[in-house]
């Protein structure tokens, strides 16, 4: 739900359970400001909140249609009595609330709409947390969901271009620029996205094109036995000599590659400008696996065949919930930061739908969820959480002074061409 900016008892109107008919609150209340908070914890859906924002979007709509719709909705065993009040008393507690930059509510479309997004864990909470409520406000639309790694997708919406398949796109910070290069993002109408004016700053640096709905870091995920009292604390630990053939890096085509090669160059003597520094320094390691998901090398630390590995923190943290023996570190340096994204892809036909299901996955319940069941720090500033997650959250809190924040805009520009660098000079090294 919204925070509310205003309550009814601030305009002269005190709401409360009585007997009144109808019609006398068409004629004595219509012309009263359409800002709403219903009280004496009357419960509403979000299908029937959103009915009332949009119909307090439309022009020329009464204030008494207004009412009348809440009496319906909440019938009439809990009947919503109006009084003139001429004290100002905002009460502390509100059930249904809602601010005034509440934007177009649902169309009339009926279909399906499509999600670019990743598999495994992301989308079993994509449909279990955002799904359902989605579907409140659009029952006759069925969501469908395009899975796969990241490069793929883009690759697959960069093809479809003329004629797009899908509505909504996930994905990392770093690959925006490009999209947008490219004239695959719509410009998003933020009137239809009202959550997002309880996002962090960092989740609106670009906001014209992507909202992010949540925050990762890439660190260290080490065998605590392994390490004993001696545990990693920098990159430059994936250059010890006894972990030559333990570890588990970034595959060469990770959205993430890229900053982990900048870190190299500058363990190195380099940097952006002498990425050389970084081509020579990785190519001296010696993984045991590459990957982009942590079941790419699971097993093999599960066996002790791998004892550190780079990856996310909510993959790590996962891998610990369900009994690997696995602890999460950021190093010194920093962790690598991962604002996942969500965008409307252009030429959709249905970017209403598309942008009310992004503010579905901004509200305030979901991003909480995102927290609780996925450890992702979540992007809003308003949500709660528990002392116990946020010690997970490495991108969360203090915790985030330590987390670097890549120039999206520079990944996508050497993108490409660091690629071919890696493919052609650290990777045969990596196969041998």
């Amino acid at each position: 739900m919204y925070k509310p900016t205003a309550t009814l008892d601030q305009y002269g109107i005190k709401i409360k359970r009585q007997g009144i008919c109808r019609k006398e609150i068409d004629q004595k209340y219509k012309s009263k400001p359409t800002i709403i908070i219903i009280k004496n914890k009357i419960k509403t859906t979000i299908k029937e909140e959103y009915m009332i924002w949009r119909m307090l979007g439309k022009k020329g709509f009464s204030y008494s249609l207004l009412i009348i719709l809440i009496l319906s909705t909440f019938g009439c065993s809990s009947t919503v009595a109006v009084q003139q009040t001429e004290e100002i008393k905002p009460e502390p507690t509100a059930v249904v609330e809602k601010t005034e930059e509440i934007g177009a509510g649902p169309s009339d479309y009926s279909g399906n709409l499509v999600i670019s997004t990743w598999g495994g864990t992301t989308e079993e909470f994509i449909k279990k947390n955002v799904e359902p409520q989605f579907n409140i406000l659009y029952p006759n639309v069925k969501v469908i969901y395009d899975i796969g790694g990241q490069s793929a997708r883009y690759g697959k919406i960069l093809a479809e271009k003329e004629n797009p398949q899908a509505d909504v796109f996930a994905s990392g910070q770093e690959i925006i620029p490009e999209a947008m290069k490219n004239g695959l993002l719509a410009k998003l109408n933020l009137e239809n996205i009202p959550n997002a004016e309880f996002l962090h700053d960092w989740a609106l640096v670009m906001k014209d094109n992507a909202l992010g709905y949540s925050v990762t870091a890439v660190g260290f995920g080490y065998n605590p036995d392994y390490f004993g009292d001696n545990p990693p604390t920098s990159w430059a630990d994936l250059w010890r000599p006894d972990l030559q053939g333990k570890t588990a890096l970034l595959a060469i085509g990770h959205s993430h590659m890229p900053a982990l090669l900048i870190v190299a160059a500058e363990l190195n003597g380099g940097g952006v400008d002498d990425i050389q520094k970084g081509l020579d320094y990785l190519a001296q390691l010696k993984p045991a696996a590459q990957g982009y998901f942590y079941t790419d090398w699971q097993a093999q630390f599960d066996a002790g065949d791998i004892v550190l590995a780079v990856d996310f923190d909510e993959y790590i943290n996962y891998m610990k919930s369900i009994g690997s023996n696995i602890k999460f570190v950021l190093p010194k340096e920093g962790g690598l930061g991962n604002i996942t994204n969500l965008s409307v892809v252009a030429g959709t036909k249905h970017q209403d739908v598309a942008e009310a299901f992004i503010n579905v996955y901004l509200s305030k319940d979901v991003q909480a969820a995102l927290a609780s069941e996925l450890l992702n720090a979540p992007s809003r500033n308003d949500v709660e959480i528990s002392p116990e997650i946020d010690e997970l959250l490495a991108a969360y809190g203090a915790s985030l002074d330590n987390v670097r924040f890549f120039d999206p805009n520079l990944i996508a520009e050497h993108r490409g061409e660091w690629t071919e660098l890696l493919n052609n000079q650290v990777a045969p090294e990596w196969a041998k």
